[in-house]
């Protein structure tokens, strides 16, 4: 989540001639300098040559909409994909992004199993002497 400030060249018929990114979060520079160059303007008033603006993108998640699945790794996944919205006012553009179905491994459910399962004895373990429990780890 962040805002890149991207000043942009436009030619007279809205075609965009450069574009220069000027203030930026880093791992959403590029994103907002691919869209920067891509777009088409509507240049109403514009001088022969070309016009600069700063166009300011805004990146978001909505958190709202996440599905968090807690027995992803442990069961078939669900699969929902992200979705991306796109909003302009002006010289802003607000991308949010639907991040659709989140997995983390090991999950709840798999975390859950091993705990269940660790305290069983060793079979080596004849009650002859003394024994603890095996421990299973998840990695």
């Amino acid at each position: 989540m962040g805002d890149v400030k991207v000043q942009v060249s436009i030619h007279k018929d809205g075609s965009v001639e450069s574009a220069e990114v000027v203030s930026w979060h880093p791992m959403l520079k590029q994103a907002a300098l691919e869209s920067a160059q891509k777009s088409q303007f509507e240049c109403n008033g514009c001088a022969e040559g070309t016009t600069s603006i700063e166009m300011t993108y805004t990146f978001a998640v909505d958190i709202a909409k996440l599905d968090p699945d807690r027995c992803c790794c442990s069961h078939p996944r669900r699969e929902r994909p992200a979705e991306t919205q796109f909003s302009q006012l002006g010289n802003h553009v607000a991308v949010t992004v639907d991040p659709g179905f989140v997995c983390m491994c090991p999950d709840e459910c798999t975390a859950r199993w091993a705990e269940e399962h660790s305290h069983y004895r060793s079979l080596k373990c004849l009650y002859l002497w003394k024994c603890g429990f095996r421990q299973i780890y998840i990695q």
